[in-house]
Protein backbone atom coordinates (compact mmCIF):
# COMPACT_ATOMS: atom_id res chain seq x y z
CA UNK A 1 0.00 0.00 0.00
CA UNK A 2 2.78 2.24 0.63
CA UNK A 3 4.99 1.52 -1.85
CA UNK A 4 2.00 1.81 -4.34
CA UNK A 5 1.13 5.35 -2.68
CA UNK A 6 4.78 6.26 -3.68
CA UNK A 7 4.20 5.03 -7.75
CA UNK A 8 0.93 6.62 -8.05
CA UNK A 9 2.46 9.84 -6.75
CA UNK A 10 5.53 9.42 -9.31
CA UNK A 11 3.38 8.87 -12.18
CA UNK A 12 1.30 11.67 -11.19
CA UNK A 13 4.02 14.12 -11.75
CA UNK A 14 5.44 11.87 -14.87
CA UNK A 15 2.10 12.59 -16.59
CA UNK A 16 1.95 16.05 -15.47
CA UNK A 17 5.94 17.06 -16.39
CA UNK A 18 6.37 17.94 -13.05
CA UNK A 19 9.89 17.13 -11.64
CA UNK A 20 8.82 18.66 -7.78
CA UNK A 21 6.36 16.18 -7.24
CA UNK A 22 8.77 13.03 -8.64
CA UNK A 23 11.62 14.06 -6.57
CA UNK A 24 9.55 14.65 -3.73
CA UNK A 25 8.61 10.58 -4.25
CA UNK A 26 11.83 9.79 -1.64
CA UNK A 27 10.69 12.39 1.10
CA UNK A 28 6.94 11.03 0.76
CA UNK A 29 8.44 7.39 1.45
CA UNK A 30 10.71 8.57 4.54
CA UNK A 31 7.72 10.30 5.69
CA UNK A 32 5.14 7.49 5.46
CA UNK A 33 8.34 5.55 7.16
CA UNK A 34 8.10 7.92 10.48
CA UNK A 35 4.69 8.39 10.92
CA UNK A 36 3.39 4.90 9.69
CA UNK A 37 5.43 1.58 9.38
CA UNK A 38 8.10 2.49 12.06
CA UNK A 39 4.40 2.21 15.17
CA UNK A 40 3.33 -0.21 13.02
CA UNK A 41 6.11 -2.60 13.36
CA UNK A 42 6.54 -1.80 17.30
CA UNK A 43 2.96 -2.71 17.42
CA UNK A 44 3.00 -5.99 15.47
CA UNK A 45 5.97 -6.62 17.86
CA UNK A 46 4.53 -5.74 20.86
CA UNK A 47 1.33 -7.84 19.67
CA UNK A 48 2.80 -10.59 18.41
CA UNK A 49 6.63 -10.98 19.60
CA UNK A 50 8.79 -13.17 18.97
CA UNK A 51 6.09 -14.60 15.95
CA UNK A 52 6.63 -11.29 13.84
CA UNK A 53 10.41 -11.08 14.34
CA UNK A 54 10.63 -14.43 12.69
CA UNK A 55 7.72 -13.36 9.97
CA UNK A 56 9.48 -9.87 9.33
CA UNK A 57 13.38 -11.71 8.79
CA UNK A 58 11.42 -14.33 6.21
CA UNK A 59 9.26 -11.79 4.59
CA UNK A 60 10.49 -8.94 1.82
CA UNK A 61 9.35 -5.14 3.04
CA UNK A 62 8.47 -3.65 -0.18
CA UNK A 63 6.70 -6.69 -1.83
Amino acid sequence: MYLAMGLLQGGTGLLLSNAWIVGLVPVTWLVIYVIAIRHEEAYLEEKFGTSDGAYRDSARRWR
